[in-house]
């Protein structure tokens, strides 16, 4: 190594050094402070990057005897002092992006086709690994990329490897929490695509309940059904947003604990729910429309797929909204049994989805309903004047408008959807409304049926009998 990296090296230590001293003693100039610290974040994402190099030429003969060991996890831990889990994750995303490509061709495959196959997936591969060093992800979301990838029950190279340069993409201008959505609906998507013996979700359940520990408590793990999930976060949400009795002082998750054990005491049938299931009429246009692995949105952020919604058996609890296939506006509104004064809260599921603020991904049940123009000051509880806020931002916003490094929610003049902006300061005049993108945000049943497309019709029906049933669906 040259001595000019040297003496860089050492600059960036004695860098550290300064903000360290500057943080014990007080910062001065706080604005000017976190720029010099996003540029440290800069950096750390790029040694996010050669932690992976390393850990890939580690592998390599010629590494041997400067390593003293093939075995990459243990060189990492005894030279570096990481621990086994961080040095297994990189040595594992190195051998992922730089190994050999690991791929199972299906049954009777051309060999050709399976060369073709190959090629493409390492020139995704290659992508990906040149996006990951030009734009810098950071540690954080190179592991999520890695195990959401690990949950792709397919061999097929060319779709893990294409998954992979779409979400390093993606990941590039779009948060952590944004990205983790659209890995986990890729790889559900691909996953749903395979055969019952190639992905059987049920043979992943399971639930775990332990001993009490030392302070008499017990561990609840698990993994289940998507449909019975959805019900009970439906139910321990709503539990949640009940009034809190003045003077307590219990965290967010103490308060959770209690609700979930409400629930599970009384048992989800016996009460009233807000489950709301929003369903296109394109989507029963498919003659085998259970086995056409549609997904409809959930209130709980969970989505279900037709036959799980069949499966829930819920005729005394929960909501149906029907979508207009052009407008994506509810055209009928309805409650399986008997209808209950929560229309509002329905209809912002059905445009919103989630937490309208920029980036965020929290389903609608676990929001709040906010007055864009505050109810303190004449603002109508109308559902024009309401939209979901998830309780962090909610509690964040700024009723005053004033503060011009604050944000409050406010509806978009251009598009008419709401989003979020900042008050209007002495030296700051943002009056930009910016929306909420993010992949949940995109899957709100309103957008969703507004770009839907019709579904081919089924072979043994008739042009007459669809042009019917087309009809049928758009009056």
């Amino acid at each position: 190594m040259t001595i000019a990296v040297i003496d860089e090296i050492d600059q960036c230590e004695a860098l550290l050094v300064r903000l360290t001293e500057e943080l014990e003693t007080g910062v001065s100039d706080l604005a000017s402070f976190i720029d010099t610290y996003r540029r440290l974040e800069r950096l750390l994402d790029l040694k996010a990057h050669t932690d992976v190099l390393l850990a890939h030429r580690v592998r390599c003969d010629k590494a041997v005897e400067v390593a003293g060991t093939k075995k990459p996890v243990r060189f990492l831990q005894d030279t570096f002092g990481w621990s086994k889990r961080r040095a297994s994750n990189i040595s594992t995303q190195a051998a992922r992006l730089y190994g050999p490509i690991k791929d199972n061709p299906p049954e009777n495959e051309p060999a050709e086709e399976t060369s073709k196959r190959l090629e493409e997936a390492r020139q995704l591969r290659a992508l990906s690994a040149d996006k990951l060093r030009r734009h810098r992800l950071s540690a954080d979301m190179r592991k999520l990329i890695e195990s959401s990838l690990a949950g792709l029950r397919t061999k097929d190279a060319r779709v893990r490897e294409s998954i992979r340069f779409e979400a390093v993409s993606y990941g590039v201008g779009h948060s952590y929490d944004d990205t983790r959505e659209l890995l986990n609906q890729r790889v559900r998507n691909v996953n749903r695509s395979l055969s019952k013996e190639q992905c059987d979700s049920a043979a992943s359940r399971r639930l775990t309940i332990t001993k009490p520990g030392t302070d008499g408590n017990v561990g609840i793990f698990g993994r289940i059904a998507p449909e019975t999930a959805a019900v009970l976060t439906d139910q321990v949400d709503r539990e949640m947003r009940k009034p809190r009795p003045k003077g307590d002082q219990r965290s967010y998750h103490q308060r959770y604990e209690e609700a979930f054990s409400t629930v599970i005491k009384r048992g989800t049938g016996t009460t009233e729910s807000t489950l709301v299931v929003c369903i296109s009429p394109k989507d029963f246009t498919h003659c085998d429309f259970i086995n056409a692995g549609i997904e409809h949105p959930t209130n709980t952020g969970i989505p279900l797929t037709t036959e799980q919604v069949m499966a829930l058996g819920m005729k005394k609890f929960g909501f149906i909204a029907v979508h207009d296939p052009h407008t994506g506006d509810v055209l009928r509104l309805g409650r399986f049994e008997r209808c209950a004064n929560i229309f509002q809260r329905i209809a912002l599921t059905a445009a919103q989805n989630v937490c309208t603020h920029p980036g965020c991904s929290t389903p609608i049940s676990k929001c709040e309903i906010h007055h864009i123009e505050p109810y303190a000051q004449g603002g109508a509880t109308d559902i024009e004047n309401l939209t979901c806020l998830c309780r962090i931002h909610h509690s964040d916003n700024d009723d005053t408008r004033a503060h011009h490094a604050k944000h409050h929610a406010a509806r978009d003049p251009k598009t008419g959807r709401v989003g979020a902006t900042r008050g209007a300061g002495h030296d700051h005049n943002e009056t930009e409304v910016h929306l909420n993108d993010s992949v949940a945000a995109q899957q709100a049943p309103g957008a969703k049926v507004r770009a839907q497309a019709w579904p081919q019709r089924c072979p043994h029906h008739s042009a007459n009998q669809g042009d019917d049933a087309a009809t049928t669906h758009q009056s």
